[in-house]
């Protein structure tokens, strides 16, 4: 299980016993998963010796993605430290 996922689990725990929480956005998981998938689309590429023209795509591809993921993250802790 990723780190969002739990996370939201915990943070739903907290909410159902009465305790202070903060809602995880489904965007955060989401990209978390993206993320975690286009690494490994790139690892699988690599091993399969591809060339480097067409995995340099793949890997600016995950930079959108992870640039996309921590401002997600960025966003969230703002939100939730109001």
């Amino acid at each position: 299980m990723s780190y969002w996922r739990m996370r939201k689990q915990v943070e739903l725990h907290k909410k159902m016993v009465g305790q202070p929480f903060k809602e995880v956005p489904d965007e955060i998981i989401m990209l978390e998963d993206e993320v975690a998938k286009k690494k490994g689309e790139i690892e699988r590429l690599k091993a399969a010796l591809t060339p480097q023209t067409a995995l340099s795509v793949r890997i600016a591809e995950l930079a959108v993605l992870e640039a996309r993921y921590r401002q997600a993250m960025i966003d969230y802790e703002k939100a939730s430290s109001k």
